[in-house]
């Protein structure tokens, strides 16, 4: 079987855009990073899969030398896009790549998860930000989709000078995706985003798991009723979600073209 074999995850322009991480990491080997976590989002994760780790010869900044013997983690930056013409460009912003358990050294996953076909069908958070991506895909946006603060330590600092590093790799990546919309969800990816001073203006989301997001603020304004179901309070925040940052519903949409995912 292959997964949401509609979307194209890191084609078309992903090579010019992986160039923002530079300061971080070697694009050449964020790209074989991204060839691997293609095939897990379209054919699934091996049994027993444990997360990615760039190796300490990929990393492009001395810094992060000092996470090898820390559980820490770095999320790919990823496009999400179709074969059909393009409507615009939508960058989303998650807070950092939290890790738990106590696999050691710089482990690579992507934002909420969406190369687990698992953590995409969820009706839980996981799967209320894939489904947004895909409304989005499906009305003609490209998607973008990275962490505000770019690495996370469990029990190291993020250093000043490394902080400030990834603001500027931020600041690169919205330079360079040129984004019409930027939006962050979470309080922490609100106060980073102010912190590093964009360019451009961020509309600020509740982060989906945020208490009582699902009841009175994800049907306020809303166009249609919805089931008291799991996937009727998805259905809501999915199109509350779409009527703040576009000011209008997106409906669902088939997509045409899927030969080149």
């Amino acid at each position: 079987m292959k997964y949401d074999a509609d979307i194209l995850f890191n084609r078309a322009r992903w090579q010019d855009l992986i160039v923002s991480q530079d300061l971080l990491f070697k694009p050449e080997a964020l790209s074989k990073m991204s060839d691997g976590l293609r095939s897990d989002f379209h054919e699934g994760h091996a049994q027993g899969r444990k997360l990615p780790v760039i190796p300490t010869e990929a990393y492009a900044n001395d810094l992060l030398v000092s996470f090898d013997n820390h559980v820490a983690g770095y999320d790919l930056p990823c496009l999400l896009s179709a074969n059909r013409p393009t409507r615009g460009r939508v960058m989303f912003c998650a807070q950092d790549p939290l890790r738990n358990g106590d696999q050691k050294g710089i482990t690579v996953g992507t934002f909420f998860g969406i190369d687990s076909d698992y953590l995409r069908q969820s009706r839980r958070h996981y799967g209320v930000l894939w489904q947004l991506i895909r409304r989005c895909v499906e009305n003609g946006y490209d998607v973008w989709v990275t962490d505000a603060m770019k690495l996370y330590a469990k029990e190291a600092p993020i250093a000043s000078q490394l902080y400030d590093i990834c603001g500027d790799v931020l600041r690169r990546e919205v330079e360079l995706f040129n984004p019409d919309h930027i939006v962050a969800f979470g309080n922490r990816a609100r106060y980073l985003l102010d912190s590093f001073k964009l360019s451009r203006p961020v509309i600020y989301e509740r982060h989906p798991t945020a208490r009582g997001s699902s009841a009175a603020w994800a049907k306020e304004g809303a166009t249609r009723s919805y089931c008291a179901t799991p996937q009727g309070r998805l259905e809501a925040k999915v199109d509350r979600y779409c009527r703040d940052i576009f000011g209008f519903d997106l409906p669902p949409a088939n997509l045409i073209d899927s030969s080149n995912s």
